[in-house]
């Protein structure tokens, strides 16, 4: 799970970093409606392309993510939810 840098901003975006750290799950802290379009549009059309889910706390709300305590990077994630429902 990656929290986005700088909440997602186009000034933030690092392909390289993004496909060296593999997240299976990105979540971008930022504000519904903000006027700075954040997450921005490439980190959104990355993670489209890669079919990496994207959270957005002022879309979704609060976001919890549940794993295993084993420790074993290879699990995936048990679940993941919203205080609000996603909508493709």
């Amino acid at each position: 799970v990656l929290l986005a840098p700088h909440h997602g901003s186009d000034s933030s975006f690092l392909p390289e970093f993004l496909t060296a750290v593999r997240p299976r799950l990105v979540v971008a802290s930022c504000g519904a409606f903000n006027r700075f379009g954040h997450p921005g549009k490439q980190l959104r059309q990355w993670l489209e392309e890669q079919q990496i889910p994207l959270l957005q706390t002022g879309r979704h709300g609060h976001v919890r993510v549940t794993w295993p305590l084993s420790g074993d990077t290879d699990v995936p994630l048990l679940n993941w939810d919203t205080a609000r429902p996603i909508q493709p």
